[in-house]
């Protein structure tokens, strides 16, 4: 989508802010201003993907405000105004689902690319969505056949992976045989030890193949990766024990 389509609220009850924030925001989006939460959430319907909105207002305050629209819209990403900076109400802000947050007074470079970054990981978002529903549709028509597809899936992106999934699948049979596990529940278990890494097709490649350390925030995405398979594989049945 252009950026010239995308949806920007900002929320704040004092009209300076509100009016500085369209006139760095207006080149590239369409803005939407709103003195308090509850106007932006009555508007709710002009599919806002990015909220500015400030911390303290006299009515709803923005924590609570972020909390409420992301209840409604999951994938709208909020961005935390406040003139009040520490790192308690960072924590906050965080534990509200904010993405970020800018403090006053703020420059249109900052702005703007506190937009951009929300607007990135949003789309991030969506785009996994996507692959995750495809995936789900693949594996309920034919799992088996799925499951081959998705640890090539795998090797494309990083064929260590795979090797090392296929290396623990054989060595979990090999011993359960040795210790008599029945053979069905032994299969469900051999589907799920080559399935185990499978959410780290939802990690840019970049940092599954960095040679060097990774850095914090490279290291806090890999460890989505048990939740991202366990998105793609919440839905089969051959792994539901």
């Amino acid at each position: 989508m252009e950026d010239k389509y995308r949806v920007v609220f900002v929320v704040d009850d004092e009209k300076g802010v509100q009016e500085s924030m369209k006139m760095v925001l207006k080149d590239k989006y369409q803005v939407f201003t709103f003195d308090c939460p509850e106007e932006a959430l009555a508007d709710v319907a002009l599919e806002p993907e990015l909220i500015f909105t400030d911390i303290r207002m006299f009515s709803m305050n923005g924590l609570e405000f972020a909390e409420r629209i992301k209840k409604i819209k999951p994938q709208v990403e909020v961005v935390i105004i406040t003139a009040y900076p520490d790192f308690s109400s960072s924590l906050r802000a965080l534990r509200s689902g904010a993405f970020d947050y800018i403090v006053k007074p703020f420059g249109k470079d900052e702005v703007l690319e506190a937009a951009e970054r929300a607007l990135q990981k949003r789309n991030q978002v969506l785009k996994n969505a996507k692959m995750i529903q495809k995936l789900r549709k693949a594996i309920s028509l034919n799992y088996k056949a799925t499951t081959r597809a998705l640890v090539l899936a795998v090797d494309a992106k990083d064929s260590y992976t795979a090797e090392h999934s296929r290396r623990t699948s054989e060595l979990l049979v090999a011993i359960g045989e040795r210790i008599g596990i029945p053979a069905l529940k032994l299969t469900t278990y051999e589907r799920a030890a080559e399935l185990h890494d499978i959410g780290k097709i939802g990690i840019e490649e970049s940092i599954l193949k960095k040679k060097e350390s990774l850095a914090l925030f490279e290291l806090k995405k890999m460890r989505q990766h048990p939740l991202i398979g366990y998105q793609i594989l919440r839905p089969t049945t051959f792994l539901e024990e």
